[in-house]
């Protein structure tokens, strides 16, 4: 279903997106990845994933992604550049780790912010 939004509100990045078309994409319909470990529910194709030239961001957001993580896993050290990554826990609880020093568990009712700048290795794992 598409819905238009000629007032640019409606989380439009700006105004040289009012009057854009904003396409409602119910949660069955997200791209799911689904691993030993990870359950995973996107917005916007990454990874394996094929690419879909219309569906890539929505304004600066760029990731918006559900995971369930089984116990004692998740994902390893890995790298980001120029992001703001914002990480809240619904249930059960996040270890997080960085090669800043940044380390915490987060745990549901908390939500966690990583500026990656010039760049920064972290690990989200799921400790229990």
């Amino acid at each position: 279903m598409n819905e238009t939004d000629q007032s640019g509100a409606g989380g439009q990045s700006g105004a040289g997106d009012r009057g854009k078309s904003v396409e409602i994409r119910p949660a069955a319909s997200r791209i799911r990845t689904r691993m030993d470990w990870l359950d995973a529910c996107g917005s916007f194709p990454m990874g394996r994933h094929p690419a879909e030239p219309d569906n890539t961001h929505f304004g600066l957001l760029y990731v918006h992604q559900e995971d369930r993580i089984a116990p004692r896993s998740g994902f390893p050290p890995h790298p980001h550049r120029d992001v703001e990554v914002v990480t809240w826990v619904l249930g059960g609880a996040l270890e997080h780790r960085d090669d800043t020093g940044g380390e915490g568990v987060i745990r549901p009712g908390q939500a966690q912010h990583m500026s990656a700048g010039t760049g920064v290795v972290h690990s989200e794992m799921n400790p229990f």
